[in-house]
């Protein structure tokens, strides 16, 4: 996965948004957990173990939204998130919750 730098386009349609994404993420330590949209409309890719308390992880990176997307496989429902959802995947990873 590659940081954003907020030059390359993903797409050939419109700039790809910025996200954060945990250090766990980064580093492939842990798997996909928590998808959230914040109220203003930011993205934030999580693991879902460690606890972020709200706050960008201290070792977070900024990586494209739908690089994101296409990295970790997620879903259509999870990638329509309105601002202020979050979606998390079940403890036995069965499927997303949304809300």
């Amino acid at each position: 996965m590659t940081l954003y730098d907020g030059g390359a386009d993903v797409s050939d349609q419109q700039p790809d948004e910025a996200a954060v994404i945990c250090g766990c993420l980064l580093r492939r330590e842990r798997p996909l957990g928590q998808v959230v949209r914040d109220a203003d409309g930011d993205w934030q890719f999580l693991c879902g173990v460690v606890a972020h308390a709200g706050e960008d992880p201290p070792d977070a990176g900024v990586v494209g939204v739908r690089e994101a997307f296409r990295e970790f496989d997620v879903p259509k429902p999870v990638q329509g998130l309105l601002p202020g959802q979050t979606a998390q995947l079940g403890p036995e990873r069965e499927g997303w919750r949304i809300r």
